[in-house]
This record gives structure tokens, sequence and C-alpha cells, in this order.
């Protein structure tokens, strides 16, 4: 199976092959960072394009920290990395359906660390492209 990790730590989106085990331990290894190791995930859709039954984990308490890394996509600012994992009509990981061109157009990956704010108040980037 194939996944795509967004890494913005190291400024890329990579494809990376995984076995067949692939489950929860896996993904919370791989959306730690040096900057912060995660221990609650979520999983986010594309709702821009309907047929699309990807999800992005992603950290769920990317904000609770002071800086963090952090990347967009479509236009919504998630903090940390996110793996994006396909999923079958029965909600099994797969490869996911969308070639990874897709996201490297749809994701905007600042340089370094970006300061957080206040759990309640999200904030908001602006990729300079």
């Amino acid at each position: 199976m194939n996944i795509y990790i967004i890494q913005p730590d190291f400024n890329s989106v990579a494809q990376m092959t995984t076995d067949d085990e692939f489950g929860l331990d896996k993904i919370y290894q791989l959306l730690s960072t040096d900057a912060k190791e995660v221990r609650t995930i979520d999983a986010v859709r594309d709702y821009s394009n309907p047929e699309n039954t990807d999800l992005i984990y992603i950290d769920d308490e990317g904000l609770l920290i002071d800086e963090n890394y952090a990347f967009s996509f479509n236009d919504n600012a998630y903090f940390g990395r996110g793996i994006v994992i396909g999923t079958d009509e029965k909600g099994n990981n797969t490869s996911p359906m969308m070639p990874i061109e897709y996201y490297m157009k749809s994701i905007r990956l600042p340089d370094g660390l970006v300061k957080t704010e206040d759990f309640l108040h999200p904030p908001v980037f602006v990729p300079l492209d």
C-alpha cells in the first residue's frame, strides 16, 4: 500500500510504501516531529472534491504548543505533519485514490516553525508563493 506523507518540517510531500499492517501506532509515529510527539489524531476530508475518499490524518493537538510546523490544504491550516491514506467502502485503509500531484498542487508549506495562537482562536497563515 502507498501513502503520502506531508512533512512541513522537511518542506516536502512524498510517497511512501508501507506493509499491510499499517495501523494506528505507525500513524502516530509518522506524524510525530522534533517539535511535538503526537498523542491524539484526527482525520479530515477533501470537501472540495466529493469523489475523493482519501483521508488526511493530522495531529489533533497541533495548536497546543507555542510553535509548530504547519501546512495548508485547500486554504485550511493544519499544524504538524499529515498522512494521506485512501479508504474503501468498508472504511479499510487503501492507497490514496488521488495521485500525489493532486496534493502537491493543493498543499502549501511555510518555511520552518510557525507561531501558533490560543487554541480558541485558530491561526490562519497566507503562504507566500
